[in-house]
């Protein structure tokens, strides 16, 4: 969410009307998670990154893994998630936000509260919208890693179980750019009690790629 050091004038949102306004200003209730708070709080997905946003409730995706968004209480089939304005779809009706990178993103919008008019019957609960950076530069290129562990308790016993890691890049001719984006997450798992069943953390590999064309 936007913090102190924020200030929510300078902050510009454009999900709750489909034209940029000050978040300040904004008709339609929208939390904005920058940027600089995912890697705060190294959010290496889509549902990590709005888990603490208020209202918003995380579901476990049934009969698979991954997980869905609940906006105050409305079920994740009538909560519409966007890639800068353009609707992301699920393999199976439910859009899997553990499945959505967060490279190269600029911020996440949420806007709560019924959107059916801008959006249609999805948006009757809400909109989740990722808007990502434009690049300013000719050429640019960066890769960012973090890694970590659960000692003793990591189910492949060993401290660095727990890795992310993702690249980016870009080339801009005058007005007109391309871009890629990728990251690659790997999770251990962590089983504070081998003698019961399930685990108690997620593990699993994650491959996600991003790719832009812009004006």
């Amino acid at each position: 969410m936007v913090f102190a050091s924020d200030s929510p004038q300078d902050v510009m949102v454009i999900t709750g009307t489909k034209t940029e306004k000050n978040l300040v200003d904004a008709p339609i209730r929208t939390e904005v998670v920058t940027a600089a708070e995912l890697e705060r709080n190294h959010a290496q997905d889509l549902a990590e990154a709005i888990q603490n946003v208020p209202g918003l409730t995380l579901v476990n995706i049934h009969g698979r893994s991954g997980q869905e968004v609940w906006i105050q209480g409305i079920d994740a089939k009538r909560v519409l998630i966007l890639m800068d304005g353009m609707p992301v779809s699920g393999t199976s009706g439910a859009v899997d936000l553990t499945q959505i990178t967060l490279a190269n993103v600029k911020q996440i919008e949420v806007a709560k509260g019924a959107l059916s008019a801008l959006y249609g019957s999805e948006a009757m609960g809400g909109v989740v919208n990722i808007i990502t950076k434009t690049p300013q530069d000719p050429v640019g290129f960066s890769v960012t890693a973090d890694t970590g562990g659960y000692g003793s308790n990591g189910l492949r016993n060993d401290y660095f179980n727990d890795g992310h890691i993702k690249a980016q890049g870009h080339k801009r001719w005058e007005q007109f750019y391309i871009q890629l984006a990728a990251d690659h997450r790997d999770k251990g798992g962590v089983d504070l009690d081998p003698s019961t069943f399930p685990f108690e953390g997620a593990r699993g590999t994650k491959t996600g790629v991003f790719r832009g064309i812009g004006l």
